[in-house]
């Protein structure tokens, strides 16, 4: 799916953990010519897990992920201090967080939880050469992610299965790079998407062929966000469409995601610029398909301990997800969002 971003480039965010895992790993992600065939990362298995369908609807919960050697990583001392790029719920309501700064250890993975918040596996992705994970998402039973080396010039978008396999490796072309606004990876009822401009436009990407722009398609339906004006955009459904407006200036309208109750949901960023310093408001907010809100949540940004690249995503049961970082854990918290208590283990 589309996912919204922070408006922070993914390319500042990442490229502290490109350059230190080209020094750390020793190898050359270029010395493969067929990684599909060559490559298979390995996985630490934690836990039994149960497929459920998605008809299902299976609810992720509210659950903590600890910081450090036995969970997620976090770069302090980058600009900005930065954390996981992304994480992407799977049609059984599991997760799979992207360890992005786990790369500066030469240790690229994914972290898998059960929706319970049980780690199921770690996927070690260092054998696949993998430099650094811009973003996952879904793609049919397993996940695909945005692989960056920018010293070597390498951009590529890997096909995993949940046990790590790689499926698929497809070189991202110069003209769809981070030079060209390349901000990330989406995906639809069709398939993958590169993102640009954290999704004012898009690309459908696919083994053998080159990139051709594309609108994310749900249910048959496009599903875009036009900006306007600094203070409206609209969001477009097939033949339908209807403007977010505001009265102080828009950072932002993006989309977060597709429900699969045929309900949008994207994220609005205010600006409002009269005081001493800029203050940010924060909506995530729901519409069916006709432009009927049903939903709003606030979310405070500036509460994260560290930057998140892609802090929201729709789960398998429509909620969104959101990812919080706190000073030594991470929290995922379906919406209304609300921070788990102190000492709570899920």
């Amino acid at each position: 799916m589309a996912r919204q971003s922070a408006t922070r480039t993914v390319a500042a965010v990442v490229t502290g953990a490109i350059v230190l895992a080209s020094c750390s790993t020793g190898t050359d992600a270029t010395s493969s010519s067929n990684p599909t065939e060559t490559t298979q990362p390995t996985t630490t298995m934690m836990a039994d897990t149960t497929t459920t369908t998605l008809a299902e609807f299976p609810a992720t919960e509210a659950f903590r992920i600890p910081v450090g050697t036995e969970g997620l990583t976090y770069d302090r001392d980058g600009d900005p201090p930065s954390g996981p790029s992304s994480f992407v719920v799977l049609a059984d309501g599991s997760v799979v967080v992207a360890d992005t700064m786990a790369a500066s250890r030469g240790e690229p993975r994914l972290l898998h939880f059960d929706r319970f918040g049980q780690q199921i596996a770690v996927i070690d992705l260092a054998s696949a050469e993998v430099a650094a994970i811009v973003d996952v998402v879904r793609d049919g039973d397993g996940v695909a992610v945005l692989d960056v080396h920018v010293d070597r010039s390498i951009y590529r978008v890997l096909r995993l299965d949940l046990a790590g396999g790689v499926e698929a490796s497809i070189d991202v072309p110069e003209g769809s790079r981070f030079a060209d606004g390349l901000t990330g990876l989406g995906s639809d009822d069709i398939g993958l998407l590169l993102e640009f401009e954290f999704g004012a436009r898009y690309q459908r990407i696919d083994t053998g062929t080159p990139p051709v722009d594309a609108t994310p398609v749900f249910s048959g339906r496009e599903i875009e966000v036009v900006s306007g004006t600094s203070r409206d955009a609209t969001i477009r459904v097939g033949d339908e469409s209807w403007t977010v407006s505001r009265d102080t200036d828009l950072g932002g309208v993006s989309l977060v995601g597709v429900g699969p109750d045929e309900t949008i949901v994207v994220v609005v960023d205010e600006v409002d610029t009269t005081g001493s310093a800029f203050v940010v408001t924060r909506r995530v907010q729901r519409y069916t398909f006709f432009g009927e809100l049903v939903s709003e949540n606030r979310i405070d940004a500036g509460d994260q301990e560290v930057e998140i690249a892609r802090p929201l995503e729709v789960g398998a049961d429509g909620k969104t997800m959101y990812l919080f970082a706190r000073p030594d854990h991470i929290e995922i918290l379906p919406e209304p969002f609300e921070e788990l208590p102190s000492g709570a283990s899920a």
